[in-house]
């Protein structure tokens, strides 16, 4: 039988005396605790987390479709872990979700790990600037069909002209964007691969600007219709 284990979180300066074995995050300094009995026992610091993998579920994501798991999963990938888990299930956000450098988000696989953003004319996922960041083996898609009007509805966006480079999105399926991947200037050196994006209003890829150069992009299939909802190709 799983056993499900919990995390307290917050300031360090708040973090109580833990039970033996029970473990504490202090998400100021990015330091996690075990209880040892006598007090709590600092096994990572910062420099340490990036070889963590941490699931969402651990930070009070649901995943039921139902509750509004975005500031979980963000606090997921703002607590300086390396690997943020989505495991199966239908996670239903209202903003878009921030890809700091040095993180990857890994679901369990299409169709399986599902992030539905119920907000519209919103990006799913922001990945923004920086480097070394991968997204993988999920799908996303929107509550509702993005029409013409919704431009800022992207599955996959990079909004800010400063640079991203050295990151991977593959394995995804991305529905009813108004662009399913979407970049402004300077997206440089990264791997495009496995990708399905259909039903979107504007654009499946989209790379705007200068400097976007040495990226490869590898199986990426696209179908869509002329006027989605009446379903007229």
């Amino acid at each position: 039988m799983a056993h499900k284990i919990q995390v307290r979180r917050g300031l360090k300066a708040d973090l109580p005396t833990l039970d033996s074995g029970e473990f504490g995050l202090a998400q100021d300094l990015q330091e996690v605790f075990i209880g040892g009995g006598e007090g709590n026992i600092q096994l990572a610091r910062h420099s340490d987390l990036s070889e963590l993998a941490v699931n969402v579920k651990s930070f009070g994501a649901k995943g039921d479709g139902i509750t509004d798991d975005t500031t979980a999963i963000q606090n997921a990938l703002n607590s300086g872990a390396g690997t943020i888990l989505l495991p199966k299930g239908t996670y239903k956000i209202s903003q878009p979700l921030i890809i700091p450098s040095n993180t990857k988000l890994t679901g369990s696989g299409r169709r399986r790990t599902i992030i539905v953003q119920y907000a519209n004319n919103t990006p799913i996922i922001d990945i923004g600037e920086g480097q070394y960041k991968i997204i993988e083996a999920m799908t996303l898609k929107y509550s509702v069909w993005q029409g013409v009007s919704n431009t800022n509805a992207k599955g996959i966006g990079k909004l800010t002209n400063n640079a991203l480079g050295q990151s991977i999105f593959r394995e995804l399926e991305i529905e009813g964007a108004y662009d399913g991947f979407y970049s402004a200037n300077q997206f440089y050196s990264n791997t495009i691969t496995d990708l399905w994006i259909h039903s979107y209003s504007g654009s499946a890829m989209y790379l705007e600007g200068t400097g976007s150069t040495g990226c490869v992009f590898s199986n990426i299939y696209t179908t869509n219709w002329n006027d989605y909802l009446a379903a007229t190709k």
